[in-house]
This record gives C-alpha cells, sequence and structure tokens, in this order.
C-alpha cells in the first residue's frame, strides 16, 4: 500500500481599502466692518464698528465656483473664516441698508492659503463702509430780507426744493424722471437724501465733513469747491 502526499497551497488575497478624500483645512480669516467716517478707508477708535454686516468669502478652481460661505459681524464689528482649504480664496462685503464701500473701486479682497500675514498690509480685509448722504434745511419767510433767519420769520411748508442735475431751473429731468428733490414739512423744513459717495469722498478730501463747515463757505471757497465738484455754479 503505497501512501502518497499532497501538497496543499493556500493563497491570501490583499485587500485594499480606499481612502475618504480629505481636504487640506490650513487656516483662518477674520477682519472688521466699520462706519468710515472720513472715508479713507483707514479704521480708527473713533469710527464705530458695525454688526450684523455680511461677509463673503468664495474660492474657484478653474474658473467654476467651488466653494462659498458667509460670516455676520458681530457686537465688535468683526467677521470669522475658518477651515479655509489651500487655494485662492475672494473676499468681499455684501452691501445693505443703502451701505456702500469707500476708498476702493474694486470690492474684492483675495486671500491664498496657506496664509502669510506678511504679505497682506495692515487691515486689508476690513471693510469701510457708508451711507449716502444726505443734506437738508429751511423754507422761511425773510421778513426783513436780510438772509438771516430771525425770532417770528415762520416756515414755509409744501415748497419743493431740489438739486438741479439737469442745469435748468426746473425740477424735471429733461431725460426723463425728475432730479432729487424734497417737498417742506409744516415747519418748513426739507431733506434730500441719498447724495452719492463720489461727491462726499470730495468733499471730506477738500476737509469739509459736517454742514455747518458748508453754511460758512465764502464766495472764494464756494467757487473753489465748485470746481472740483464739476457742479458749473449750482452751490449758491
Amino acid at each position: 500500500m503505497h501512501r502518497t502526499s499532497r501538497a496543499v497551497s493556500r493563497c491570501r488575497r490583499a485587500w485594499t481599502e480606499a481612502l475618504e478624500s480629505r481636504a487640506l483645512l490650513s487656516g483662518s480669516l477674520s477682519g472688521v466692518v466699520y462706519d468710515d467716517l472720513d472715508a479713507n478707508s483707514w479704521h480708527t477708535p473713533n469710527e464705530p464698528a458695525l454688526v450684523g454686516q455680511t461677509v463673503r468669502i468664495t474660492r474657484y478652481v478653474n474658473n467654476q465656483l467651488f466653494e462659498s460661505r458667509t460670516a455676520v459681524t458681530g457686537d465688535d464689528g468683526t467677521y470669522h473664516f475658518d477651515d479655509l482649504s489651500a487655494g485662492t480664496w475672494v473676499v468681499n462685503y455684501v452691501p445693505a441698508g443703502g451701505r456702500y464701500l469707500t476708498g476702493y473701486t474694486e470690492p474684492n479682497r483675495f486671500a491664498t492659503f496657506p496664509f502669510d500675514p506678511a504679505l497682506y498690509r495692515e487691515q486689508y480685509f476690513d471693510f469701510g463702509t457708508a451711507l449716502p448722504a444726505s443734506i437738508s434745511g429751511t423754507v422761511f419767510r425773510d421778513l426783513d430780507r436780510d438772509g438771516v433767519r430771525d425770532a417770528g420769520e415762520g416756515g414755509v411748508a409744501g415748497v419743493t426744493v431740489f438739486l438741479d442735475d439737469s442745469h435748468d431751473g426746473t425740477p424735471r429731468h429733461p431725460l426723463g424722471g425728475v432730479d432729487p428733490a424734497a417737498v417742506t414739512d409744516a415747519d418748513g423744513n426739507w431733506r434730500i437724501s441719498g447724495i452719492g459717495p463720489k461727491n462726499e469722498k470730495t468733499l471730506h478730501r477738500l476737509g469739509f465733513y459736517h454742514f455747518d463747515q458748508i453754511a460758512s463757505w465764502t464766495e472764494e471757497e464756494i467757487a473753489w469747491v465748485d470746481d472740483h465738484l464739476k457742479f458749473n455754479g449750482r452751490i449758491v
């Protein structure tokens, strides 16, 4: 009787498991939204921070939107973005309540991660904002015709006051619509809101921030400001 031996071979299979793809979390970003009182895009201690303002950060890959987030400023006006992956992000302020950015014609700021603070100027990710300005006054009965309102000279209600943008002496614009205007109230007071940021910044650059400064202009100062604003004699 013969015995035969049989070799048994065993095969071991190698199992591989795909790893979950994960983004490289490489940094965070923060800044401040504030009321830029002098319209110079530089935050100083006297300029209040703004709560409840929205800032958006967006990343594009191959010119396609890859990710977008928003953050709302807290009580100290600060916004925060955390866990930002490597790459270049676009940061911008989302206008609200009529506010506009001061100082910059280009509203976007760019942040590249991994982040090197030395590559960015101070306050680069802060956003200075402002509200459109307004102008106001009173129409009154100048009984002694001296150009100054004295006691007993009452206001005149129902008078239309307008900014003569069309230079035609009427509140109606020749291209349609009307020039900015207001009607005096029962006390003769009026206010026109929405004076744009361009003229406001020009006035700030010239050193004027308050209406009492404008009221005290001399004839020479009126001519000088008129030349800068290109108002063609509309400052009276």
